[in-house]
């Protein structure tokens, strides 16, 4: 039986505090796969970006991977602008 996944809500601006919060978030989830909704991001940092590449690295080759979904305008482009726009599950977008 596979677990229900564990999901994240970006806050509108992603902060060091914000970043702590979601990697401890994902730390803490154990087996379950991460599901991060970026629906609500009006400002993203690089430091949050390298997270959740560092956390969808680790987690690859397992059930538990790490998705982002639903990403606003905002978050896209920031992720093009640092060259991580193969961060977001695509197929997801409007999920």
């Amino acid at each position: 039986m596979t677990a229900e996944p564990a999901t994240y809500e970006l806050p509108e601006t992603t902060k060091i505090e914000e970043c702590y919060t979601l990697d401890q978030f994902i730390r803490s989830a154990g087996d379950r796969a991460i599901v991060i909704d970026g629906q609500r991001v009006q400002r993203f940092s690089g430091l949050a970006a390298q997270l959740i590449a560092a956390h969808q690295g680790i987690r690859k080759d397992t059930d538990a991977g790490v998705s982002v979904i639903q990403p606003s305008q905002a978050l896209i482009e920031a992720l093009q602008i640092l060259g991580l726009s193969h961060l977001l599950d695509l197929d997801r977008r409007t999920a």
